[in-house]
């Protein structure tokens, strides 16, 4: 079950010369973005709890991840993804759909993965929520 997080609007910019791909931002409410926040820095805390006294787990969050390369051509780290959302939260920056494929590989299928949602679907799921199981 993944932590679900409603945005206002996407808007996916035009590629850039030489580049293949086009980036997509989402606009989350403040109150999103605030919980959101709250999620990251709920695991960049358990992180620092936890790494000083298990080694194989710095190991994991060190090691290159195939999947996923920066412009250098270097790989990311599950330790670079976890910081670069964390900072561009903390930066005000709206978040990239980029962002939260990489979060989502390092977390896949764990109630620590994100899914957006639109804000509209996200009223209409509470809506039915409370149709269903509120008096």
């Amino acid at each position: 079950m993944s932590k679900k997080f409603a945005y206002t609007n996407k808007r996916t910019m035009t590629p850039r010369p030489g580049v293949k791909f086009s980036t997509t931002y989402y606009d989350l409410p403040v109150t999103e973005v605030a919980k959101l926040k709250q999620h990251v820095h709920g695991i960049v805390t358990m992180i620092e709890r936890t790494a000083p006294n298990d080694p194989v787990f710095v190991d994991e969050l060190t090691a290159p991840i195939k999947k996923h390369r920066r412009k250098d051509k270097s790989y990311y780290t599950a330790m670079d993804i976890i910081l670069d959302l964390r900072n561009q939260l903390d930066a005000g920056k709206d978040v990239t759909d980029s962002m939260i494929n990489r979060w989502n590989t390092v977390f896949a299928n764990s109630p620590d993965d994100i899914e957006l949602i639109e804000l509209e679907t996200a009223k209409e799921i509470a809506s039915t929520y409370n149709q269903l199981f509120k008096d």
